[in-house]
């Protein structure tokens, strides 16, 4: 332990257990209740899509529909309808590739990306107060 760190309470496994419990209900609360408006079943896909287009605008990279599906491991078929979900609800953005145009270029619009911000902010307070 460096000095001049605070002690911090040992915790046995079952109360650290129910520690993590408590933080995945309030990440999922926080998650469910900021994108509430825009569908009540917006799944684990969608959310991770939304993660993948949050991270690679951050890191200056391009996202193609088709990735994803190997990336999340679903039939491109399925994807697809993911991805016209996010479309139609106005959350992503979906743009031909000038130089290949198969490829549909993908990127969250300016609201979700600032309802990312918001969410994954909220998030991180929350994992910054837990206790595990």
């Amino acid at each position: 332990m460096l000095s001049g760190s605070p002690e911090l309470p040992e915790t046995g496994p079952q109360e650290n257990s129910r520690n993590i419990a408590a933080l995945l209900l309030k990440i999922w609360s926080i998650r469910a209740n900021d994108f509430k408006y825009f569908a009540e079943d917006f799944g684990e896909v969608p959310w991770n899509i939304m993660l993948d287009l949050t991270c690679s605008a951050h890191h200056g990279k391009t996202v193609v529909a088709s990735d994803l599906a190997i990336t999340y491991d679903v039939p491109k078929t399925t994807m697809n309808r993911y991805v016209d979900y996010l479309h139609n609800i106005g959350l992503v953005e979906k743009k031909r590739d000038a130089d290949n145009r198969v490829r549909v270029l993908l990127s969250l619009t300016d609201e979700a990306n600032d309802m990312m911000t918001q969410t994954l902010s909220k998030i991180a307070a929350e994992m910054g107060k837990a206790p595990v």
